[in-house]
């Protein structure tokens, strides 16, 4: 006869609270003993629990144990593919939580001559209290390598990183590694440069200036929110929270200009109807300013798709540069012919930053790596 109780229940559950919490990125204290019992006496309402939570300590242990399996588990794949494979791709990113500490991480990826494209992320841990230095990045790589067994001359290294300094200085450092600079980086370094000129006398800065202080003084009150309210159903337009720009990407910046300017027969009625703000020079846009930010929004759709084209995880992407830088100068220049001078002046900008950044459509150099690597 089977007993009643399975005496595997436990360690199932257990390993079930640690693959939630790696899924959700849930607390452990919000899965400890204390919380998780309410969701335990839903299944036993009428007997003693079969299992019992845990105390958060006790699942930060299983989780690192769990981790340490999977680790090993990543490093018996690579090893495997080593006999079999002699170049491999990775991509590596460092940041900074809110506690100010500083992480990097390693992915990495390779074809197995089955033509299986396996994705791998063997590293994220601590960067210590060391400074972002292109020397300690260089050396911080090298442990990584050393550690996945392919410090070896023998193994092609590709290595995409973002085109930060400190991270040219690391490749010019590391002879053993082949550097290749982030396609959706250099893309926000265009924008960011476009975002510098003057449009038909008007600072481009300026518009996204005005744009991000709406949203804040929007965001900042519920009051202001609710007369934003009111004025989209005057003006018989959809009311949309203006969204924030973010300080790391671009297309942020397009979202908050773009959640603007279709507000904008709300801000204006606001601004000659409302003694309460709205009025303020810092975040009033002109006509023409609104006009201006109508125009970045479309011209800068060729860029937002190819950006959600190169930033794939699951599939390869480098060949997908090339098309689509092409596809953006091609918009810029059918914008360029615009009847509209907001719009063919700021194609012009943004189509000269894209040139200076991917030369010749970004042939002059990507196009010899990827035939190296096909033959």
């Amino acid at each position: 006869m089977e007993p009643r109780h399975d005496p595997q229940m436990q360690k199932r559950f257990d390993q079930a609270i640690v693959n939630f919490a790696a899924k959700t990125g849930i607390s452990f204290n919000a899965l400890s003993s204390g919380n998780i019992e309410i969701l335990i006496k839903a299944f036993f309402p009428k007997s003693t629990p079969k299992v019992k939570g845990r105390h958060c300590s006790t699942i930060s242990r299983h989780t690192t144990l769990e981790a340490d399996k999977i680790r090993r588990d990543i490093l018996s794949i690579i090893l495997s593919a080593k006999e079999t494979c002699f170049s491999f791709s990775f991509t590596s990113d460092m940041w900074r939580n809110l506690a100010l500490d500083s992480f990097i991480s390693l992915t990495q990826h390779f074809i197995t001559e089955n033509g299986e494209y396996i994705k791998l992320v063997p590293f994220c841990e601590f960067f210590g209290k060391r400074k972002h230095t292109g020397l300690n990045i260089k050396i911080s790589l090298e442990d990584l390598m050393k550690a996945l067994q392919l410090e070896d001359e023998k193994y092609e290294k590709n290595i995409v990183l973002d085109n930060a300094s400190n991270n040219k200085c690391a490749i010019r450092l590391s002879p053993s590694l082949i550097g290749h600079w982030c396609a959706n980086h250099t893309l926000a370094l265009a924008v960011s440069d476009t975002m510098k000129a003057d449009v038909m006398s008007i600072p481009v800065k300026k518009v996204s200036k005005k744009c991000k202080e709406v949203s804040r003084f929007v965001r900042g009150s519920e009051q202001r929110n609710n007369e934003l309210k009111v004025a989209c159903r005057k003006k018989e337009i959809k009311y949309r929270l203006p969204e924030k720009q973010m300080p790391v990407r671009w297309n942020s910046q397009e979202a908050n200009i773009n959640s603007v300017v279709r507000l904008r027969h709300a801000l204006q009625f606001l601004m000659f109807n409302t003694a309460e703000g709205w009025d303020d020079e810092k975040l009033c846009l002109s006509v023409q300013e609104f006009k201006l930010g109508e125009s970045m929004v479309k011209v800068l759709e060729p860029a937002k798709i190819a950006t959600k084209q190169w930033e794939k995880d699951l599939t390869p992407s480098i060949h997908l540069v090339i098309p689509e830088v092409f596809n953006i100068q091609g918009s810029m220049e059918e914008f360029k012919k615009s009847t509209d001078k907001y719009v063919a002046g700021f194609a012009e900008e943004l189509g000269k930053n894209v040139e200076k950044r991917f030369p010749n459509c970004a042939t002059d150099s990507l196009q010899q790596k990827i035939l190296r690597w096909i033959l």
